[in-house]
């Protein structure tokens, strides 16, 4: 690292991704251990150094445990036990439940972050554990069903009307409909099928566009051996695939798979301590920020907050890649995503091209 270190530095010491895909042989316990065992081998540290974990889970309680009841409650701490009791992570250490729909995992990364520098402990853990798939859902329109409706807890049910109203404006606006409970659809593919016609109808975006970042991320995944697709596929196959919702076709959205992942991190006079090999391959957190959404429309572009604190000083120039996060590989998401975060270039000013 040529910046000079600071005591408020954090650094992550190991990180782990178990293989995503169907697991109906695998339970919410599995996926925990097998991600926490992963990030100390990744660390090569024992697990009783972790003061502090941070449990990011959002649809535990649509899956019914042996006892016919749903774990809706303390998901972190029923996923863990049993490590506590052989050892695996320390007796008492506190677990905080985190959950923020697709912000999950990097809500407990961020947490884990800001721990760390608040100086309340010294190694804490971030551990996302998600199981989408539900067994039997390939044949059983029934078990089907129940598996699509469990997306619906991942928005205001309180006023459903609000969103459904919503979207059925911006579709007729596009020239199309939403109707997010038509059969083989899902709630959120529905609705990232109307921003993209609202895209194409305000900014002239092509569905050949949205195809090819969709091929960009197959590509990824044929190199990633945690991925849970692990095939390239052209433009003209992601087009050709079997239709969603227009203008989406199969490959162009979001896999339902089960998996889990996890990050270590530790303060700078933690990481004083620990092995020259440690030490080396240490990844210092630069930045790291979370915020807030709204209600807008569907041509702003400005849905995040101006970035303050620690990110705010990260200029584009220093900035050598960029990870965009999104359940779609809809080409137009990233694009807005690059825009939000409003990076600044080493000057002070705003760059339009923070990511090429």
């Amino acid at each position: 690292m040529s910046s000079p270190r600071s005591n408020d530095d954090v650094w992550i010491i190991g990180s782990f991704s178990s293989n995503f895909g169907r697991h109906p042989d695998l339970d919410f316990k599995d996926l925990a251990r097998e991600a926490v065992t992963g990030v100390l081998a990744d660390a090569a540290l024992p697990g009783d150094l972790i003061e502090s974990i941070w449990f990011g889970n959002c649809l535990m309680h649509a899956h019914p445990t042996a006892s016919g009841r749903s774990q809706a409650g303390i998901r972190g701490q029923a996923s863990l036990i049993e490590m506590v009791d052989d050892g695996t992570i320390p007796t008492f250490v506190p677990v905080t439940n985190v959950e923020g729909a697709c912000a999950t995992g990097s809500m407990a990364f961020q947490s884990a972050v800001r721990e760390i520098r608040a100086k309340d402990v010294g190694v804490a853990l971030a551990l996302g554990v998600e199981k989408t798939w539900h067994a039997g859902a390939e044949s059983d329109p029934g078990i089907r069903n129940q598996m699509f409706d469990a997306y619906w807890s991942g928005i205001d049910n309180f006023d459903v009307e609000r969103l459904l109203e919503l979207y059925s404006c911006g579709a007729a606006e596009a020239g199309t409909e939403f109707d997010p409970e038509a059969p083989g659809r899902t709630l959120f593919m529905t609705t990232y099928a109307t921003q993209a016609a609202l895209h194409m109808h305000h900014y002239g975006t092509t569905v050949e566009q949205i195809a090819a970042g969709a091929a960009k991320n197959h590509t990824y995944g044929s190199l990633n051996p945690a991925a849970q697709y692990r095939f390239a596929m052209t433009v003209d196959q992601v087009l050709a695939d079997r239709p969603v919702v227009h203008p989406l076709t199969r490959a162009m959205c979001a896999p339902i798979g089960d998996g889990s992942a996890a990050a270590l991190v530790c303060s700078s006079e933690v990481l004083a301590g620990l092995d020259e090999a440690v030490r080396s391959r240490a990844i210092r957190v630069a930045a790291s920020s979370l915020t807030g959404g709204r209600y807008r429309s569907f041509t702003d572009r400005t849905s995040a907050r101006p970035l303050n604190g620690p990110i705010s000083a990260v200029a584009t120039d220093r900035v050598t890649s960029m990870w965009l996060r999104s359940t779609t590989p809809q080409v137009f998401v990233r694009f807005r995503k690059v825009e939000m975060p409003g990076f600044r270039t080493a000057k002070g000013d705003h760059s339009s091209d923070p990511v090429r």
